[in-house]
């Protein structure tokens, strides 16, 4: 007869952590990101207890937590968990992970986040570059440090029933947060409404060559993030130099960097 199953609430050692991966025996594969992040969780004391925890099967096969001992063994910290024992496979969770903006809405000092606050940071601090994965506690300090920027992107660059799809995106909203660092707010909003709603001012407008651009792209489906985010970049910068374009091309080097704190970790590819 098989034994009931049992949760104990236990400090892993890396040298436990070590000792129980060698019962993983058929399990999904590795996540290396997911581990990295993990570690950094574990070494910055950011590590949090919850129902989460190291589950064995009832014939001591590791079903759920080896992401979590990978992480002990590299971050070479205990940490303490909960650890199920006898667990049948089907009672394994297998439901919705849940996002960052979710993770985030539960801790209190966050309040609601939003998929498009998330989102738009994210694009924002890749710009045109290529950085690191970042915990969902990095994000959400990130987050509280630049909503200002954040809010006013998804603010002005609106998205309601019945708006042009392919306009109000991560891409373009990434740029705005970006810019809000140095340029004139009222020229970013005058950028931004003429952008959602299609009404420009002169012939060369950039902003009427983006939007042209956006959309067509958004049929086809055949243009990558960085392209959009790109010429959204070279637009914004040419009509806050007031300058007529005739050919919107894509721009290769980021326009409105960052502080070098916030660059940091984003490394640019070559071309």
């Amino acid at each position: 007869m098989l034994g009931s199953p049992q949760a104990k609430l236990m400090t892993i050692t890396p040298a436990m952590a070590k000792e129980w991966l060698k019962s993983n025996t058929n399990n999904r594969g590795l996540q290396e990101r997911y581990v990295t992040k993990l570690v950094r969780d574990i070494k910055n004391n950011e590590w949090s207890l919850n129902h989460q925890g190291i589950a064995f099967g009832t014939d001591g096969t590791l079903y759920d937590g080896q992401h979590r001992l990978t992480a002990i063994v590299q971050a070479n910290q205990a940490i303490s968990t909960f650890v199920f024992f006898n667990v049948q496979r089907d009672g394994i969770d297998l439901g919705k992970i849940r996002s960052v903006a979710d993770s985030l809405t539960l801790k209190a000092e966050y309040g609601k986040v939003t998929g498009k606050q998330i989102a738009t940071l994210n694009m924002m601090l890749k710009g045109l570059g290529n950085p690191r994965s970042r915990t969902v506690e990095e994000q959400g300090k990130l987050l509280i440090k630049h909503q200002e920027a954040i809010d006013f992107a998804i603010k002005e660059i609106k998205c309601s029933p019945g708006d042009i799809p392919g306009i109000a995106t991560s891409s373009t909203r990434g740029v705005i947060a970006r810019a809000y660092y140095s340029a004139d707010h009222n020229k970013l909003r005058e950028f931004c409404s003429m952008l959602s709603i299609g009404i420009f001012q002169r012939k060369g407008c950039p902003v009427r060559l983006l939007f042209m651009w956006l959309i067509r792209s958004k049929k086809e489906r055949n243009q990558s993030i960085r392209s959009r985010y790109g010429k959204t970049e070279r637009a914004l910068q040419a009509f806050l130099n007031n300058e007529n374009l005739s050919v919107l091309r894509t721009n290769t080097k980021e326009l409105f960097p960052l502080s070098k704190e916030e660059e940091k970790g984003i490394t640019c590819p070559t071309t």
